[in-house]
């Protein structure tokens, strides 16, 4: 999975980058359509079964949020299932200029801190946000006619 998605990460780039010139949106969203094409089209000269395309389009979806270091959507990014992978594969293109080594060292250091610094890297308090309360519909109740058939 991680080798075929070294192998393939820059056409998949390349193609998502067109993507996301003609349609709008996210750049995790543009490398998933781009990757699910050049597996299609790699699929007619050599077999490459789904259990290794499918989380090969996971960590290469991830690429993207290495970007974002505040906030935590960013943070949950470490909860991850994929993320091991999609670090790894990161520190790979850091090696070779295609991401900032600031962007590297950020997510290496952050790995080894524990919960209550890590919450200040990523500018997030220690305040715990309560869940706000969702006022459901009241269920509707069966007529009399209804429940006699």
């Amino acid at each position: 999975m991680f080798l075929i998605g070294v192998f393939l990460w820059e056409p998949i780039r390349l193609l998502a980058e067109q993507i996301r010139n003609t349609e709008r949106m996210s750049d995790s969203h543009a490398i998933s359509l781009a990757a699910y094409e050049i597996t299609a089209l790699q699929q007619s000269r050599i077999s490459i079964p789904r259990r290794f395309t499918a989380p090969m389009r996971e960590m290469l979806a991830l690429q993207p949020r290495f970007e974002q270091t505040k906030g935590r959507r960013a943070l949950r990014l470490i909860e991850h299932r994929r993320f091991r992978a999609a670090y790894d594969f990161m520190l790979l293109r850091a090696e070779v200029g295609g991401v900032n080594a600031e962007i590297a060292r950020f997510w290496t250091e952050v790995q080894e801190q524990d919960a209550e610094e890590r919450n200040k890297r990523f500018g997030i308090g220690s305040e715990v946000p309560r869940k706000k309360n969702r006022k459901r519909r009241p269920r509707k109740r069966k007529s009399a006619a209804a429940n006699q058939s």
